[in-house]
């Protein structure tokens, strides 16, 4: 940190300003001069980057966000026996009187990035298949908890992708072939836990 600080001007501490009777005080411009550096400290400690501290017990886990569709079981095993990254699933896990937030909230902290199995198991007035609003909600959750590249979405063909998230990668794969996505989620997965 000292080196952040090194083109600081240096400040006169003593007071400067004789009074008739009793001790010396500082004058104005030394309190403004003051107050500016110590402005100027906050203002650059606000801005600095610090390093996060790395969890070095945090295992790898991936939290599997899906919807209706049983596609997801296929994703969990193979990420599990074929890749070895250990996952978590919310309706896996004990509720212990949490609210669907709250449970999110705490099991997602036990992981370090989301498969996201985005199938169209809504229909909307118009006729279009869509993904469950938890689905779409998790995908801005966890790209804001572990950033886009540690999230990656399985998008089954014909199913509505809103406007907000259009423009994202995904890996596409037809209805009941969810396995198509393996060699491409392989990589992605490699890719990001440096495997």
């Amino acid at each position: 940190m000292r080196d952040l600080f090194g083109d600081f001007t240096s400040i006169q501490f003593e007071p400067e300003l004789e009074m008739s009777q009793g001790p010396m005080r500082f004058k104005p411009a030394q309190l403004e001069t003051l107050g500016r550096t110590v402005d100027q400290i906050f203002e650059i400690r606000a801005n600095s980057e610090l390093a996060i501290p790395e969890d070095s017990d945090r295992s790898p886990r991936i939290f599997i966000s899906r919807g209706l569709a049983g596609d997801w079981h296929e994703v969990q095993s193979f990420i599990e026996r074929d890749i070895r990254i250990s996952t978590l699933e919310l309706a896996q896990e004990p509720n212990l009187g949490r609210t669907v937030l709250q449970k999110l909230e705490q099991e997602s902290s036990r992981c370090t990035s989301a498969v996201i199995v985005m199938t169209g198991d809504d229909i909307d007035l118009e006729g279009n298949r869509r993904a469950r609003e938890n689905v779409l909600h998790e995908i801005g959750y966890f790209q804001a908890k572990f950033g886009l590249s540690a999230v990656c979405l399985l998008h089954q063909e014909g199913t509505n992708i809103p406007s907000n998230i259009h423009g994202l990668v995904y890996i596409p794969f037809t209805e009941g072939c969810v396995e198509a996505t393996f060699g491409a989620l392989t990589r992605e997965l490699n890719s990001f836990y440096g495997l």
